[in-house]
């Protein structure tokens, strides 16, 4: 293959317009678990996205030895707001269209699921046993986040009752779903509170995540 740097800008491989699309920077893209990140940099030309998952190690490794209400708790929006928009003026060049996809950065291309929130939220709702049923999935999503925040944790959430409830669900779940640990979220969910409606929602999560795994396998 000729060095594609020497060749004209009209006659480069379509991915030097294709990769500036895909990854003009991490903001959108970024996943708070240092191990999906990685993968992100195996489909890039540069040592970014490496960068971006030891910075994450270094935010994960904070927020599991902060003691709560220290000044080093992260929060969610710590995570996907500030750090994210700090290193959204980085820029990053994908080959992906110039070789094979190795089979470890597969995990990078599975996005989080943002058109599946809204169900799971009312879903994760309705069948609340009881008025702490937002403070149990917080003790089920801080034992299997890849990065804990504060906002998260039990102790910080409301009861369903009180004003913030709806709010607090919200970010949950997106923070959740970025951080890609939805499946084993509902699938906790469900083994702490059995429910029709739950087993339901997890069979059609399962199918939907099962669906994108095939897709990404074929990419390999």
């Amino acid at each position: 293959m000729p060095d594609r740097s020497r060749l004209p800008a009209w006659n480069r491989p379509p991915l030097d317009q294709t990769g500036a699309a895909l990854f003009p920077d991490v903001a959108g893209l970024l996943v708070p678990d240092p191990g999906v990140m990685r993968a992100f940099g195996y489909l890039t030309l540069d040592h970014a996205f490496t960068d971006v998952a030891q910075e994450l190690d270094e935010l994960a490794e904070r927020a599991r030895t902060a003691r709560p209400g220290s000044p080093d708790d992260l929060r969610s929006h710590d995570v996907l707001g500030r750090f994210a928009g700090r290193i959204a003026r980085r820029r990053y060049e994908a080959d992906v269209l110039l070789r094979p996809i190795r089979p470890d950065a597969l995990t990078a291309l599975r996005g989080d699921n943002p058109e599946l929130r809204p169900a799971i939220r009312k879903v994760l709702h309705d069948v609340a046993p009881d008025d702490a049923w937002l403070k149990s999935l917080g003790e089920l999503a801080t034992a299997l986040l890849p990065i804990p925040v504060a906002d998260l944790r039990p102790d910080a959430l409301p009861l369903l009752s009180e004003s913030g409830a709806r709010s607090a669900f919200v970010t949950l779940v997106e923070y959740v779903d970025r951080s890609r640990v939805m499946s084993c979220f509902l699938s906790g969910a469900r083994q702490r509170h059995p429910d029709p409606r739950l087993d339901a929602l997890v069979r059609g999560f399962d199918r939907w995540d099962d669906a994108h795994r095939t897709l990404l396998e074929g990419l390999g």
